[in-house]
């Protein structure tokens, strides 16, 4: 499995945009689904926990992760303090 990053920032923030990279999560529009979308989702909360930066807020910043069906993606973010 791996992850695509996107890096940007919010209100002078640094964001991290993770989106989960992997075929069983559809490779395109043709095979795109909801449910591989929030599969994906899970996913990432699974990884994310496993790197130590569980889904919530943290000294550092705050960690979440959502589909949304407006856009019809996933991702998680993890946002720092600066």
């Amino acid at each position: 499995m791996s992850v695509s990053v996107k890096l940007w920032n919010m209100q002078d923030r640094p964001v991290l945009q993770i989106y989960a990279a992997h075929e069983k999560f559809g490779t395109g529009l043709d095979d795109w689904s909801e449910e591989k979308e929030k599969q994906g989702v899970s996913w990432l909360v699974a990884y994310l926990m496993a790197c130590g930066a569980p889904v919530g807020t943290h000294a550092w910043g705050e960690v979440s992760a959502t589909y949304d069906p407006k856009s019809a993606s996933g991702a998680a973010r993890v946002s720092y303090v600066t």
